[in-house]
């Protein structure tokens, strides 16, 4: 799929004709722009609870430093975040991204 959006590109950019589009290119364009798989899961990549409290309590405190009221809050449950909805393999969502 990727190739055949090069090779389409590369027509619609008024390209090279001698242009393939090969596996080979797409190995170079991933190394070139530093794009590979990675598996997102394990101890490694796990959230920092300590540092998410600290957040809460820095922000807790900026709420009433500040005298903020609940409507000058920024009320994230009316954008639809999906915070564990990662991609498991970043560079396919960075392709998508070029596409």
């Amino acid at each position: 799929m990727i190739q055949q959006k090069a090779l389409n590109f590369n027509s619609k950019l008024g390209g090279s004709k001698e242009f393939q589009a090969s596996s080979v290119c797409l190995e170079k364009f991933k190394n070139r722009h530093g794009i590979r798989q990675l598996s997102i899961v394990g101890k490694k990549l796990s959230a920092d609870i300590e540092a998410g409290n600290s957040f809460i309590a820095e922000l807790q405190d900026l709420i009433v430093k500040e005298k903020l009221t609940a409507n000058q809050i920024y009320n994230c449950d009316e954008t639809v975040l999906y915070w564990r909805a990662l991609p498991t393999k970043p560079w396919l969502q960075k392709m998508k991204m070029l596409l």
